[in-house]
């Protein structure tokens, strides 16, 4: 029980470290791109983002908490775990795609200063 505690504790830090990175980048969007449409653009981009790295947070730790006993159990097939990692692996792409489109969107709406500043915002996702 323990390590479910702790496993939960690190989860719930990731969670709260990737809300401070998606604030961050808001916050640098709001401060440097006065152009509310373009704002708007890359904001639309963040949320996208942001909303699938929700699901894959869910989706992982659904895996640790209700999916354990699969994972362990020596009666679990091939199938059957391919389809609990194919989840989790869809996400992940689904996350990638939107993460090259979020940054697709802040090249576009931006000049070089804007970018600068945001994009360093942004490529702190990739290092948490």
């Amino acid at each position: 029980m323990l390590f479910y505690h702790l496993k939960s504790q690190e989860e719930k830090k990731a969670y709260e470290k990737i809300k401070k990175i998606i604030g961050g980048i808001e916050e640098t969007i709001d401060e440097n791109i006065e152009d509310e449409q373009k704002r708007k653009s890359i904001v639309v981009g963040l949320e996208k983002f942001n909303s699938t790295l929700q699901e894959f947070l869910e989706e992982t730790q659904h895996m640790n908490f209700e999916d354990n006993e699969l994972i362990r159990s020596k009666s679990a097939s091939k199938n059957e775990l391919m389809s609990l990692y194919g989840r989790q692996n869809n996400l992940r792409l689904k996350g990638t795609r939107e993460f090259f489109e979020l940054r697709d969107r802040a090249m576009k709406n931006t000049d070089d200063k804007q970018w600068k500043q945001i994009i360093k915002k942004i490529n702190r996702i990739t290092k948490s």
